[in-house]
């Protein structure tokens, strides 16, 4: 599908259940009480604690007090023109302290979130979207800024992203697209202090629809990092590529991508120059049968480091989803493979496995279960170079399984109730990373669409 066709048309969304002329709304509220017990154990619960790593913060029980508002506004301005604002906050209160108290989205990742953006059509074959993110939460990462819940350290941020996406439409068969964006990143800890910066992102591509099942173009995409610390250097991305998208049968869809990557540093501390690199991807989707489906893709490409830096990464996943029978789910597996193109930061490798089913059990009462095994690779490191004992997740290898049964229940229209237990075992030779941890909740919701 070509990118002109990706635009929301300028209507009454589907969501609005109030209207005031012509604004739409869609208000939603929701409010959780339950009971939550924690346990931990192992050699690196004390490393845990002490350096304030990981989700929680304490063993025991606990109370979780969890309130969500969420509302939705469209304002339909003119017959080509219109503007959308979303925004869902939701807190968190623990009051025995297991957990810090927390600004939420969607019940998972922290923060308030809102959404403004325009719809603008100034031609019959142009349309024009202008948009700003504002996003403030809480991450949980490792030292290399990967997301890690179970043993990462507390990364509190606002993120605020502008910009613009323009097509235009030459022909039913081509298609021109243009935008840009800035992206303003402020963290709250001064252990993350670097990574307090703007960046900027400009793309610009052509798309030819070659036939019904086939489209191909041209792509340049272009980023600026410019950091506030005067040691970590500015990186200037450059990346050139051509690529196609295909439906080679009544089953089977395939793309790829191929191209060149250079990128560019400025100022900061450490001896670094530019680098270039072969850019491709590579994805093919097979439809089994009605209720099954496979994927496999591979990406070979530049990307800044957490740390500071480019990595060229190679990346290959395969994922098998199914529909039918009493328990219908996904199987997936990634292999990720990192290699700084600097000197000051040793390569690492990431392997994860997942699998996810679920059974309908009644009308109202439904079953879940997930698993995940994970596995991260440090390259060894010369043993002249000092290690610092507060980041061992840089130098060692470890391994995380995690376990979780669930249910949900519907108990009337507006009241939910949902149960889990939780075993997560982290794996490694370094004592500081090794524990467990054992989680089991109980929730109650209340909800009301206005």
């Amino acid at each position: 599908m070509l990118t002109y066709h990706q635009h929301r048309d300028v209507r009454p969304p589907q969501y609005a259940t109030l209207r005031l002329g012509p604004l739409y709304s869609d208000l939603g509220v929701s409010q959780s009480v339950g009971y939550r017990y924690i346990r931990m154990s192992g050699s690196g619960v004390d490393f845990l604690t002490g350096n304030s790593r990981g989700r929680f913060l304490k063993d025991g029980s606990d109370f979780p007090l969890i309130t969500s508002l969420n509302l939705n506004n469209y304002l339909l301005i003119s017959r080509r023109l219109d503007l959308e604002a979303n925004i869902t906050v939701s807190y968190e209160h623990y009051p025995l302290k297991t957990q810090e108290d927390n600004l939420t989205v969607d019940l998972t990742d922290e923060g308030v979130y809102g959404t403004f953006s325009s719809e603008f059509q100034p031609s019959r074959d142009t349309r024009l979207l202008l948009y700003d993110d504002i996003l403030y939460r809480t991450d949980y990462i490792d030292t290399r800024g990967s997301s890690d819940e179970y043993g990462g350290q507390e990364y509190e941020h606002f993120e605020n992203v502008v910009g613009f996406d323009w097509d235009w439409q030459p022909s039913p068969f081509d298609n021109v697209s243009a935008s840009a964006s800035r992206t303003d990143v402020i963290p709250f800890d001064d252990e993350f202090e670097s990574q307090e910066g703007v960046t900027y992102a400009e793309t610009i591509s052509y798309q030819r629809q070659l036939t019904r099942f086939a489209t191909a173009g041209l792509l340049g995409a272009f980023t600026q990092s410019l950091y506030e610390e005067d040691t970590r250097a500015d990186i200037y991305m450059y990346s050139y590529s051509a690529f196609v998208g295909a439906q080679l049968t009544r089953r089977l869809t395939g793309n790829a991508s191929l191209g060149y990557q250079l990128s560019t540093y400025e100022g900061g501390v450490s001896d670094q120059s530019g680098r270039g690199s072969l850019y491709a991807a590579l994805g093919l989707g097979h439809q089994i049968s009605e209720t099954r489906s496979q994927r496999v893709t591979y990406t070979r490409a530049q990307s800044e480091a957490f740390l500071g830096g480019i990595d060229i990464r190679d990346a290959v996943s395969y994922g098998f989803s199914w529909s039918g029978g009493l328990f219908p789910g996904e199987l997936s597996s990634t292999f990720s493979s990192f290699d700084p193109q600097d000197g000051g930061r040793s390569g690492y490798d990431d392997w994860s496995i997942s699998l996810a089913l679920r059974h309908q059990l009644t009308r109202l009462l439904a079953l879940s279960f997930s698993s995940q095994y994970s596995v991260r690779m440090n390259d060894p490191v010369d043993t002249d170079d000092a290690i610092d004992p507060d980041t061992p997740d840089l130098y060692n290898d470890y391994e995380t399984l995690t376990i979780r049964l669930g249910s949900s229940m519907r108990l009337t229209k507006k009241t939910s109730f949902s149960a889990y237990a939780e075993h997560a075992d982290r794996m490694s030779d370094n004592d500081d990373l090794a524990y467990t941890r054992d989680v089991i909740a109980a929730t109650l919701t209340w909800s009301h669409k206005f």
